[in-house]
């Protein structure tokens, strides 16, 4: 299992590292802050991955870094979603509902500081929920319409459906055998591996159509 979960990350980085620099030559050529966007997350990505991956190859229980990973997520597919939505109401609900969200962790881990040590339920949901209503709003606002963002949007709906139910058992893996544990990171490598092929197919079906 350890050998799959190996290759599964492998293969994650491969395809964020092409989708980093695809990206940037797509912003190159657009100059669209969406895009801009995007790639900067997908930098986050890399760069909260590659701290994860040392701090568990040292055995160092990195469950603390989750806390900045879904709040920082968060922050920038609210930013995302910000720029690709066109109802002002729509906008103005994205910044309270980012900044309420943050207020209500920073309350939550005050009030109850051993949560800091392992997964938060109540925060992986609101983050995450976030990216699925504004994405279903997206394509609401759009019917009819030429999606140009479609590719990504499908993938934040998917990944943030089905990660928020991985991670409700976060908790859970912490307590249970490893090899169970590894089961569940390993379905989670997936959606994140088929989250950046749909970011991939996004940059280069754009990148091929400018071209030509």
């Amino acid at each position: 299992m350890k050998t799959i979960l190996l290759s599964g990350l492998i293969i994650y980085l491969i395809t964020l590292l092409i989708n980093i620099i695809g990206t940037y030559v797509y912003y190159k050529k657009s100059l669209k802050l969406p895009i801009k966007t995007l790639f900067y997350y997908l930098i986050f990505l890399l760069i909260f991955q590659i701290i994860t991956t040392v701090l568990t190859s040292f055995s160092i229980n990195n469950l603390i870094l989750s806390h900045a990973y879904f709040i920082i997520q968060c922050f920038i597919l609210a930013y995302f979603f910000n720029q690709i939505i066109n109802v002002v109401k729509v906008t103005r609900i994205i910044k309270v509902y980012a900044l309420s969200t943050l207020s209500f962790l920073l309350i939550q881990y005050l009030l109850f500081p051993n949560l800091i040590w392992s997964f938060n339920i109540a925060e992986v949901f609101i983050t995450n929920y976030l990216g699925i209503l504004l994405s279903l709003f997206y394509f609401y606002e759009n019917l009819g319409k030429k999606k140009e963002y479609q590719p990504f949007v499908i993938g934040v709906i998917i990944y943030s459906t089905l990660s928020t139910s991985i991670f409700l058992f976060g908790n859970v893996a912490s307590y249970i055998n490893i090899k169970s544990a590894a089961y569940i990171w390993g379905a989670h490598l997936l959606i994140l591996i088929f989250f950046q092929l749909l970011i991939t197919f996004q940059w280069l079906s754009k990148l091929k159509y400018r071209i030509s």
